[in-house]
């Protein structure tokens, strides 16, 4: 059995995380914590004192900028104005019937559409 980790504690956490483990799995995934532990405990044990500065964070980065939250006046009517599908005040998902209809609508104001004919 893995030292990190014994198969009373693993049973514990599957209960409590509701997992359906069986005995069979239950050792499999013992020893597969037991092998995530052990990389994290590597991991924890590099020394980091002594690292250089990270290549990524600019020498002179400053003070962040200063996060305001401004209102956006009438944002329902803004949002509502770019949708040509609205009814009383909310977003309108037109039907499979009304979809269609739309599809087969003539063009509006001489708009191409795609399955017109290029004219000559």
């Amino acid at each position: 059995m893995p030292d990190l980790i014994d198969i009373e504690l693993l049973r514990q956490l599957t209960r409590l995380a509701r997992l359906g483990v069986s005995p069979d799995e239950a050792e499999a995934l013992a020893e597969d914590v037991a092998a995530l532990l052990a990389h994290f405990e590597s991991i924890a044990s590099v020394e980091i004192d002594d690292a250089p500065e990270s290549s990524d964070t600019p020498a002179n980065a400053g003070s962040p900028a200063v996060d305001e939250a401004t209102l956006w006046p009438q944002p329902q009517d803004t949002l509502l104005s770019l949708s040509a599908h609205t009814q009383d005040g909310f977003y309108a998902v037109p039907t499979q019937r009304e979809r269609t209809e739309i599809e087969r609508a003539p063009p509006a104001s001489g708009a191409a559409r795609d399955d017109d004919e290029p004219q000559a």
